[in-house]
């Protein structure tokens, strides 16, 4: 059972998720935004418009019945099950205004449906589930724009928040191990949490044995040696 929340709370969450989607491509050029073929990464061009397609397919299609504002166009472009990751280079994609266009008209689109704005409407329990749904699929996404970039070796990106980091001390990798213990842990989430995934189903412990871990991430340096 999901928490309902309300209505200008999850168009909060769905304009603060555009607004990190739109840094991380906004300042790249059309060659950037296609990038060479690899497993590891989308195209970013496509990519962009399979967000705006999760929207729509979820919650103005599946959940209410409505037609794609691209018609069948939608689903031979965006769909990531039937569209193998190795065609999506090849695909007669949409320009990157027109896709931007459709991320929008889409936002726009169930903006609208949630009726009334403030935090005093709540949103139906299955506009509450599905709304963030399609947020924190977004959110996944920036990360693998992230993920991208850094493979590609683009620009570091120019986000709202980095400010808030540029007073931390700069410092390097951090050498060594840390040594974690074993013992029980609890993973996943309870029946009653607010929000959750169908693979977090339920909580339940585990055992969970002593092992080492590098104190921090592995850099590129570390990796190349």
């Amino acid at each position: 059972m999901t928490k309902q929340v309300s209505t200008a709370h999850l168009v909060a969450m769905m304009q603060d998720a555009r607004i990190r989607t739109l840094e991380l491509v906004d300042d790249l050029d059309s060659k950037q935004l296609m990038g060479p073929k690899l497993q590891t990464v989308n195209p970013l061009r496509w990519e962009i418009g399979h967000v705006a397609y999760f929207y729509e397919y979820f919650i103005a299609r599946q959940l209410y019945g409505e037609e794609s504002q691209l018609g069948d166009l939608a689903d031979q472009l965006y769909d990531s099950i039937a569209v193998s990751h190795e065609t999506r280079w090849d695909l007669p994609l949409l320009s990157i205004e027109e896709t931007l266009k459709y991320m929008q008209d889409v936002m726009d689109r169930l903006i609208d449906r949630l009726g009334a704005l403030s935090h005093e409407n709540l949103a139906s329990e299955q506009d509450s589930f599905i709304y963030q749904f399609g947020v924190f699929h977004e959110d996944m996404h920036t990360e693998a724009f992230l993920w991208a970039r850094q493979t590609l070796a683009y620009p570091t990106p120019k986000l709202i928040n980095a400010k808030e980091f540029l007073s931390v001390e700069k410092c390097g990798a951090l050498d060594g191990l840390a040594e974690v213990c074993g013992g029980k842990f609890r993973v996943g989430a309870p029946a009653n949490a607010p929000f959750l995934f169908d693979n977090e189903k339920f909580a339940h412990e585990v055992i969970v044995k002593p092992f080492k871990i590098s104190r921090a991430p592995v850099t590129n340096i570390e990796f190349a040696a």
